[in-house]
């Protein structure tokens, strides 16, 4: 049995898979629905799994930094501890400072690169997108009209602009 804390541990090179919006067995199990079924996958899914991608890609990279972060930080510490114990030597003092320069500019690293931001943003793309897609599903407004794909397709491009869809 894993243990929580590491079950969603960051990796150095990210392996993604895609992961399609709707399962493609679900046409052949709802007939009624096929065609809506195929539209979504034609006009949603690949802005959708673009923005999926890009937020799990920001997501473990904002991983990694706290990760990293962590391990330099628990570092200081230690040494801090070291330092405290043999206050008469030199050396411990050296690398507390060292290590707090390096938690610095790990810090410093991760407000630069605002992986949290992007992971945010990105994920709240594709989430939209997927509001979009049951909503056309379901027939909501505004895709309970004739014009639905068209509509569907404009808010797809609206959602991927970062505009509210019309």
């Amino acid at each position: 049995m894993a243990i929580a804390l590491f079950q969603e541990w960051p990796r150095l090179r990210t392996r993604l898979d895609k992961k399609p919006l709707i399962p493609q067995d679900r046409a052949g199990k709802y007939p009624l629905l096929e065609l809506d079924l195929n539209a979504v996958e034609t006009i949603i899914g690949p802005a959708f799994t673009e923005f999926d991608l890009k937020a799990l890609r920001a997501q473990n990279s904002f991983r990694r930094q706290q990760v990293a972060l962590i391990c330099v930080t628990a570092l200081t510490t230690a040494f801090g501890a070291v330092q405290a114990a043999f206050s008469h030597q030199l050396w411990p003092g050296v690398v507390v400072a060292v290590l707090g320069v390096l938690s610095a500019a790990v810090a410093g690293q991760g407000g630069e690169r605002a992986a949290h931001r992007d992971y945010l943003e990105h994920r709240t793309r594709a989430e939209r997108l997927r509001s979009a897609a049951f909503a056309y599903l379901a027939g909501l407004p505004p895709f309970g009209e004739d014009d639905r794909e068209a509509r569907l397709a404009r808010a797809v491009t609206d959602i991927a602009e970062g505009r509210e869809p019309a």
